[in-house]
């Protein structure tokens, strides 16, 4: 196995194609220049090697490309979601002390001037193939791939992964990456799962509070904090409602400060203005008079997930 982008390059045909995507589609010999080009530019602009490049690009070839220019460099690339709102985007920044923002000119419709200058830890685990028969297609995760160990846990299934698109951890955050990362090394996600007797993974359910839509997880906290933070919200509670395409979408149950009706677009034009991004944006919203409550005072999501 190749130990960095550039040596899995050179390890191509110059001529072989690279990518396929909608922005482009590049041989392995174009991959190499652009990125060499772009590079050069990096370097010329007085970047020096260690410095860190938040990199907001849609996930297309020319992301891998700004990825690999950056490596070529010397530099730190932070990836940044291309459905990061302001808020994360300046928090990211702010974080990883990157200093420059790498995009189009304009992102989503916006100039890139004005962006201020949803994490994915594991990178891929698992994949379905085009030849895989519909059942494993459309009810599972597919096999593990081959540079990934995967690993369930006892006593409940949770999956933990071990390999070279794991992340070492978060940046200054030992807390939360010792919370991620076990001593020997093994990165343990929120998912629960089992393995078929065709060695297929199949996801059946979470250990922690996420809800996951066209398979991203999206943290019900984080929805939570966000829908919170309107004005006429008193409380919130965010649970997942089933959906036939994508699995589950969010819905938001709240409590109004004056027991009156709050509307979906007005709450999103809230978080639209407060740079939440749209990734953390419920889907559903429902009014109620009161939560429901279990025993020992908390919201009792069980109850609303069966409304």
């Amino acid at each position: 196995m190749t130990g960095t982008i550039a040596e899995l390059v050179a390890a191509n045909p110059p001529d072989g194609i690279a990518f396929i995507a909608p922005d482009a589609t590049l041989t392995w010999r174009e991959y190499d220049e652009l990125s060499s080009r772009l590079a050069t530019a990096y370097v010329r602009a007085g970047w020096r090697p260690g410095q860190r490049l938040a990199v907001l690009l849609t996930g297309g070839a020319l992301t891998h490309v700004a990825y690999l220019a950056a490596q070529k460099a010397g530099l730190v690339t932070v990836g940044i979601g291309p459905r990061a709102g302001d808020a994360e985007i300046a928090h990211l920044m702010r974080t990883t002390g990157a200093s420059a923002l790498v995009t189009r000119a304009a992102h989503r419709g916006r100039p890139a001037r004005s962006i201020p200058a949803p994490r994915n830890e594991a990178g891929p685990i698992s994949v379905t193939r085009v030849t895989d028969d519909r059942a494993h297609r459309l009810g599972t995760v597919g096999r593990p791939i081959p540079s990934a160990r995967l690993r369930l846990l006892p006593p409940d299934g949770r999956i933990a992964v071990n390999g070279p698109g794991c992340t070492d951890g978060y940046d200054n955050d030992e807390a939360a990456t010792a919370a991620l990362i076990r001593p020997d090394g093994w990165l343990v996600t929120g998912d629960l799962g089992e393995l078929d007797a065709d060695g297929y993974l199949r996801v059946t359910g979470r250990a922690t509070d996420f809800i996951i839509r066209g398979g991203h997880n999206i943290s019900a906290l984080a929805v939570e904090e966000a829908v919170g933070g309107h004005p006429r919200v008193a409380q919130v509670a965010v649970v997942p409602v089933p959906d036939d395409v994508l699995g589950e979408r969010v819905c938001a149950y709240v409590v109004t400060v004056d027991s009156g009706p709050l509307s979906l677009d007005e709450l999103r034009k809230h978080l639209d203005a407060n740079g939440v991004s749209k990734h953390n944006w419920p889907e559903r919203l429902v009014c109620r008079p009161e939560l429901p409550l279990g025993t020992g005072g908390k919201v009792d999501k069980a109850a609303l997930r069966g409304a």
